[in-house]
């Protein structure tokens, strides 16, 4: 296991709940586009199983066509549950002191601070848990609550690998777009 910090002011940012209703009506899953291209990135321990699945991976990404996820139909995901881990662990990422944080980027989708919106370690509390697992999220958000401002959170070896690996593929991107 590897101890990751986590940003806890970066967790109370405030998120509506992605729930089917308000994605429907509101963000129109927004966060499964791009209009920068599309930057769903497919680990290499889920390469095989994406494919099979008739998905194109190019360099470590759902290849773009036209900018929307093939996963996305009817603005929902239809693998939800068994989506590539860099969208399970989307709305996070390590900033360049390894510390857990929300991803830039998600506060600028209308699910951002919205008069219904509730902080990010309950709004975004799936991702959370497929990136750390139940019990450790349950640590993370009672240590919230009772007031801590400071939290480290245990992460298997694989899970950070990913995380790393994948945020690594969106840099590499970016740094060659410059």
């Amino acid at each position: 296991m590897i101890d990751v910090k986590i940003s806890v002011k970066s967790l109370k940012q405030r998120f509506q709940v992605c729930e089917p209703n308000y994605i429907k009506k509101v963000c129109h899953g927004r966060c499964c586009e791009g209009s920068a291209g599309l930057m769903v990135t497919i680990h290499e321990t889920e390469k095989a199983r994406f494919e099979e699945m008739g998905i194109a991976v190019e360099n470590g990404f759902i290849k773009d066509t036209c900018g929307v996820c093939p996963l996305k139909a009817d603005d929902l995901c239809t693998v939800h549950e068994e989506k590539p881990f860099g969208c399970k662990a989307s709305p996070f990422t390590l900033n360049k002191n390894g510390t857990l944080i929300i991803r830039n980027r998600y506060r600028l989708l209308r699910c951002y601070n919205t008069p219904d919106s509730i902080h990010a370690y309950e709004a975004h509390r799936w991702s959370l848990v497929q990136i750390f697992g139940e019990e450790e999220v349950n640590r993370l958000v009672a240590a919230i609550r009772a007031g801590e401002t400071t939290f480290t959170a245990k992460i298997t070896e694989l899970k950070y690998k990913m995380l790393v690996d994948n945020d690594h593929a969106k840099r590499n991107v970016a740094d060659k777009s410059d």
